[in-house]
């Protein structure tokens, strides 16, 4: 007698989740093997429209219900945030942790609140327990309430347990602590490789689902109260799609599509939002003039992808000047906001990205992780290093400095460009010797993310439904 499937519940707060597990063959292999339904924060029609679900499969998705963060939980979790990055700055001699927090610029209440939040963080910072004491006390002012309501929700749908598809919501907190009492298994994925020591762990899970043993000695260094073994790692499903021969346009489709030269190479200039990088447009234009001044059987065109979260202006004087360039190619959106967790890609985007990836012959950007998918396809990536001359608190050696670039301690991953003046030397000689620059690409892949990477939703599926 085959043994009853079991129900999964997925929740996605957000589009961030979408892309990664919902586009994934993650989601068509789970609902092969359990019940699966799913709470999410983007328009349930929209995202039902996109899903690829299995013939004779249902899938319920209904809204995700939120409530807002009582001020007491929001006090003591900001608090234990700070007194974390500022305890953890000091252990790994890393000061750049503590640009991990938002800066209090906007209402004075608010930043009347970070500043005693942070000035009892800085207080108890030399201490790990009451850090730890903190993290507990925010989880004790959430309502009975409020977690009633999750546990009459929960109880509906008999579930056997859940998977949270990113790690940084502290609304989810609630449904965490309902499920506790159920005896439902919560498990959390760890949405990206710079997460953990930013101290963006907002909620609490049985199990953390991470990219690799990097990450997960990180989590169980910046978090001593998790036990080794609630820790699995898995990899991640985001880098799958680029195995899927399905999705891949031959050179000439690709340029058909996009109306790109086919008599020309290609490379991808990957914008960043613009916190990362306030600067950018001028890194674009810099780029281009250079470019354009090569000779003519050389010159490559440039295809520009802005950051899923940039809706800004700021690239339009660049756009019309180099028009003859640079090809715009914007990701493909279903919906959008001014947040960066608002937006939600389309599965048309993932296509756009893997052709991007498979036919342009190097990516050029501040320190993002497309070095990492570029990887995959065993090509290199040019990081912009050096400081434009207009800057106001803000340095781009500041972002190589934050610890989660440490994990290419000893290697040579990536190209550092660290003069204005050598865009033309350093995108020819990247083009002309591939396999010669930055040698250690796939090692610093291989680090960050479990291999074979093809196989990451297999791993998660298995440890869901075992």
């Amino acid at each position: 007698m085959s043994r009853p499937q079991k129900k999964i519940l997925i929740i996605v707060p957000d589009g961030i989740g979408v892309r990664n597990y919902l586009y994934s063959s993650h989601f068509q292999n789970l609902t092969h093997n359990a019940q699966v339904n799913i709470w999410t924060g983007v328009p349930a029609d929209v995202l039902l429209g996109n899903l690829l679900i299995p013939e004779n499969n249902t899938v319920p998705i209904v809204g995700l219900r939120l409530f807002e963060q009582p001020v007491f939980s929001k006090f003591f979790w900001e608090t234990a945030s700070w007194a974390r990055l500022k305890f953890f700055s000091r252990k790994v001699k890393n000061k750049s942790l503590l640009f991990n927090r938002a800066h209090a610029k906007w209402s004075l209440v608010w930043r009347l609140f970070l500043f005693c939040t942070r000035f009892l963080g800085t207080l108890i910072s030399w201490n790990y327990w009451l850090i730890s004491l903190c993290d507990k006390l925010s989880k004790r002012f959430w309502s009975e309430k409020t977690i009633r309501y999750y546990q009459q929700e929960l109880k509906k749908g008999e579930y056997d347990s859940i998977l949270i598809t990113h790690q940084r919501v502290a609304q989810l907190m609630p449904i965490c602590l309902a499920a506790n009492k159920l005896g439902v298994e919560v498990t959390s994925v760890i949405f990206s490789w710079d997460n953990i020591p930013k101290a963006k762990l907002a909620i609490q899970a049985d199990y953390f689902l991470v990219w690799s043993k990097h990450m997960k000695e990180e989590l169980l260094i910046y978090y001593r109260e998790i036990k080794q073994e609630n820790v699995i790692i898995t990899g991640t499903p985001q880098f799958e799609f680029y195995f899927q021969n399905d999705r891949i346009l031959s050179r000439e489709e690709f340029a058909n599509r996009y109306g790109l030269d086919l008599s020309r190479k290609w490379i991808c200039y990957s914008g960043d939002d613009i916190t990362t990088s306030p600067y950018d447009e001028r890194y674009l234009e810099d780029a281009l003039e250079a470019i354009a001044a090569m000779e003519d059987d050389f010159r490559p065109q440039v295809i520009f992808r802005r950051a899923p979260v940039d809706f800004s202006d700021r690239y339009d004087q660049v756009r019309e000047k180099y028009k003859d360039l640079v090809k715009f190619i914007d990701p493909v959106l279903l919906s959008d906001s001014s947040i960066w967790n608002g937006f939600l890609t389309s599965p048309e985007d993932v296509n756009l990205l893997v052709n991007m990836v498979r036919h342009c012959e190097l990516v050029i950007n501040i320190g993002s992780t497309m070095a990492h998918d570029f990887a995959v396809y065993d090509k290199p990536c040019i990081y912009i290093n050096y400081n434009v001359d207009n800057r106001k608190n803000w340095s781009v050696h500041t972002v190589y400095k934050f610890q989660h670039f440490r994990s290419m301690d000893g290697m040579n991953p990536v190209v550092f460009l660290d003069d204005k003046y050598k865009w033309a030397e350093t995108i020819k000689y990247v083009m002309s010797n591939p396999d010669k620059v930055a040698p250690d690409r796939k090692k610093w892949l291989g680090k960050i993310v479990l291999h074979p990477l093809e196989k990451s939703s297999e791993r998660i599926v298995d440890q869901l439904i075992k």
